[in-house]
Formats: C-alpha cells, structure tokens, sequence
C-alpha cells in the first residue's frame, strides 16, 4: 500500500520534472548563474507562504539549523548551479539523468564513512544504472535537447557530464545531512524552508561577490517574459521541495530516492511533448535501465 511518504516522493518527481524543464528554458536566456539565482527568491517565498498557510513548526535548535544550512548550500547552491550549468551543455533530460546517480553516491558514501554494508545486488544495481546512462549519452541524439542546442561532443560531452556528476555528489551529500537535521522531529515543511533559505543566501552572497547579478538584470530586461515563467516553475519547485522533505522523512530513504528518481524520466516525456519530438527507443530504454538499476540499489 502507497502511504503518504510515497504518494509525496511521486509528487516530487512530478513537480521537479517540469520545473527542471522550465528552468533549463530560462536558462537558455539568462545562462545556468542567472537562473540559479533568480529561481531562489521565488522558491523562498512560496515556502514561506506555505509555512504560513499551513501553520509549520518553527521550533529549531542550533544543531539542525547548522545541518539545513550545510544541506542548503550544498544540495541548492552547489548541486543547481552544476545543474544548470549541465543542462546548457547536454539538455535536461539527460543531465537529470545523470543527477539521478545521487542514489549511486548515497550507497558508497554510506558504505564509506558510516560502515553500512553495501550488498551484492547494490554492486549490480549501480553497474545497470551507468550502463543506462552510457547507452543513452553515446547516442548522440537531438531528441533530449531544447531548441537550438547542439549535440554535445567530445570536450563538451564530458564537461556537461561532470557538472551533473557534481550536482549528483552535492544532492546526496545534502540529503544525508538533511535526514540528520530532520531526526530531532523539525517539522518537514519548516525544515525545507530553512534548508532553501540558507542555500539562497549563500547563492547571493557569492553572487554578488563574483558580480553575477548585473548580467542577470540585462538579461531580465531583455526577455521580462521570465518573470511568469519562474513563477510557475518555482512554485512547482517549492511544492516539490516540501514533498520531497515528506518523502525522506515519512518514507524509508531508499523508496523515497528511488520514487524521486523517477524524475529523468518525468522531464523526459514532459520535453518531448513540449517541443514536439519523438523520442528514439534506444534513449527510452536507456533511461528506464538506468531507473530499474537505481531501484536495485535501494530496495533489493
């Protein structure tokens, strides 16, 4: 029987699929800085809104809101901003894709450095998941890409490749902390906020620091159609965000990963039927070996 944890880890993969696609298409506009930067004051205020709505608990002590702000800026600043920066080079579908491998890095680490056991069905789940992955990145298709993208080779292959390997690192080191922060019995939904309002301000502040803001004021006054855009696309995002704090925190960890790693394939189908393109079969089955090999590794 699907329980809340689940029915919140599905919505996340849902929301977070069309958010990512609406993202990458402002992206194309303002580059993968200007969007990580933009998308934030919006994400922070629709989950204060919803803090709001819904009456969260705001009881916090210092020792989560240490962990939220280590999560934040590791699994919002670091991980989005490689994110995006992949999705300019290779396209959503498949940067999500290669993101999905979070999974892949929250086994090992655990096996690493908190001496869980990594069983054999783990070893063979992660060899099928980066076989999907390859089998779909050699194909050298347009079919996952978003208008005017070129495919991607050779240096630029492997440069999108490894931004969304770093964004994969960064979120699951960010949802490990996250669950650590989350055992004390914070509230899910305030947890969330304070994880994104942590991440925002440091985005900000570096932001700042490096001059990024000026190019993103040029690039909203030249397209101002993205303020809408960002406000649907975020307030998908911020929804997902508090599903996701529900999955991980009402469900078992490997279920609610393995049910948010539906999200590839969630932003796949949502990119085929907004640009109108047929996806080939060989990217279909790719995408879904390297589901069923993520799925190996947290539930078998």
């Amino acid at each position: 029987m699907i329980g809340l944890g689940e029915m919140a880890a599905l919505g996340t993969a849902l929301t977070w699929g069309l958010s990512t696609q609406v993202h990458g298409a402002v992206g194309r506009m303002v580059g993968p800085t200007g969007v990580t930067l933009l998308r934030l004051p919006y994400q922070v205020a629709f989950l204060a809104l919803m803090c709001v709505v819904f009456g969260a608990d705001t009881r916090m002590g210092w020792g989560p809101l240490a962990l939220f702000f280590l999560s934040g800026f590791l699994g919002i600043s670091v991980s989005d901003f490689c994110l995006y920066r992949a999705i300019n080079v290779i396209g959503p579908a498949i940067a999500v894709l290669i993101m999905s491998t979070s999974t892949i890095f929250s086994t090992l680490f655990g096996f690493l450095f908190l001496g869980e056991v990594l069983p054999f069905w783990a070893l063979v789940g992660i060899g099928v998941t980066l076989g999907g992955i390859l089998w779909v990145l050699t194909e050298h298709s347009a079919g996952t890409l978003m208008p005017g993208q070129e495919i991607p080779r050779g240096r630029e292959l492997v440069w999108g490749s490894l931004n969304a390997v770093g964004a994969a690192v960064s979120l699951a080191v960010s949802f490990i902390i996250w669950k650590t922060g989350m055992q004390g019995g914070v509230d899910p939904l305030w947890a969330t906020f304070v994880r994104a309002a942590s991440g925002g301000l440091a985005m900000w502040a570096v932001g700042l620091a490096r001059g990024w803001v000026a190019p993103v004021r040029r690039g909203l006054a030249q397209y101002p159609k993205i303020y809408w855009m960002l406000f649907i696309s975020c307030a998908m995002g911020s929804t997902g965000m508090w599903f996701a704090g529900l999955a991980v925190n009402l469900a078992p960890v490997g279920i609610a990963t393995t049910l948010i790693g539906l999200q590839p394939i969630a932003v796949t189908l949502m990119g085929a039927a907004w640009y109108k393109r047929r996806l080939s079969l060989r990217t279909v089955t790719g995408i879904a070996v390297a589901f069923c090999g993520t799925a190996m590794i947290v539930l078998l």
